[in-house]
Order: C-alpha cells, then sequence, then structure tokens
C-alpha cells in the first residue's frame, strides 16, 4: 500500500479513468482482433516492467515510481492497467490515422512521443516519478522505441492472422 495516500496516487486514478473512458470511446469504433490486444498489452507490460526492473531499480536506479524506491501496489496497478491501456490506445489509434490521414505515419509516432513526454513531466510535477539521475530527454528514445516495437507487433500479429486465416480476410 501507499505510504500516504496524496497527490500522486490521486494523480494515477485520474490518469486511469480517463485513459479508461477513452480507450471504451475508441473500442466501440475501431476494432482490434483479440491476438493483436492481447499482444498488445503483454508487450507493454513487459516494457514497463523491463525499464523499471532494469535501469529503475538497482544496480543503476535512475528514477522512482510513487512515494517509494521499493514496489507498492498503485505501481501494480499503473503497471497492469495504465501502461497496457495506453498501447492500446496508440495502436488502435494508428489503425484510424492509416485508414484517414494523408500525413505520413512518423508524424503520429512523433506526436504520441511528444504527447508521451508532456503527460511523464506532468507525472514528475505530480510526484508519480521522481529521477535520481533520469532525464526527461532520455525519455524521447524510450518512447520512439517503444511506439515503433508496438507498431512493430501489431503488424507481426496482422501478417500472422492474414497467414492463418486467409479466407477471414476476403469477407
Amino acid at each position: 500500500m501507499p505510504i500516504k495516500f496524496d497527490l500522486n496516487e490521486y494523480f494515477l486514478i485520474a490518469s486511469i479513468l480517463v485513459v479508461g473512458c477513452v480507450l471504451y470511446k475508441q473500442s466501440r469504433r475501431w476494432k482490434l482482433p483479440a491476438t493483436a490486444s492481447i499482444t498488445i498489452c503483454l508487450l507493454n507490460t513487459w516494457l514497463v516492467m523491463l525499464f523499471d526492473f532494469s535501469i529503475g531499480g538497482p544496480p543503476y536506479d535512475v528514477y522512482d515510481f510513487m512515494d517509494s524506491p521499493n514496489w507498492e501496489l498503485m505501481y501494480a496497478i499503473a503497471q497492469f492497467m495504465l501502461y497496457p491501456m495506453m498501447g492500446l490506445i496508440f495502436v488502435k489509434g494508428y489503425v484510424w490515422w492509416k485508414t484517414t490521414k494523408p500525413y505520413p505515419v512518423l508524424y503520429y509516432i512523433l506526436g504520441w512521443t511528444l504527447l508521451s513526454i508532456g503527460y511523464e513531466w506532468v507525472s514528475v510535477k505530480a510526484e508519480v516519478l521522481d529521477y535520481n539521475r533520469w532525464k526527461l530527454w532520455h525519455s524521447f528514445f524510450v518512447y520512439l522505441g517503444t511506439f515503433l516495437l508496438n507498431l512493430w507487433l501489431y503488424q507481426l500479429t496482422q501478417s500472422y492472422l492474414k497467414r492463418i486465416y486467409p479466407l477471414r480476410n476476403r469477407l
């Protein structure tokens, strides 16, 4: 449990509610195959764990999450809810962008990268993140790589589904 229930917990809960509402509204308009959705959720959960347990903890310890450098319940809620939902919103938005916008996908990825950096900056102000040796500009490369990896995995999943269900794609 949190050391004390204050601004960072409220900010995280509000973030989950807002992201959940956006995902709900998006889900009514743009569908992803269940295989793609599960894969994207697992990827984003794994990426958060990879970064938090490799550079967020000893021996590097470049940042802390929430009130304590130790694992806590609110961290698990973010890890298993917020980040996977954000990955789904990103991929569903990509499907929409690809079919309706004449602009290159690179603009979409850069827009999301900048949006994520802005959200991280607000998270620092709300004391959700506490930098020890991390700088906000480092996150640009992490988000850029994360979004590219999400799109690569989505494309890989789609090509796999087209191979195993060839008739379904003709409808």
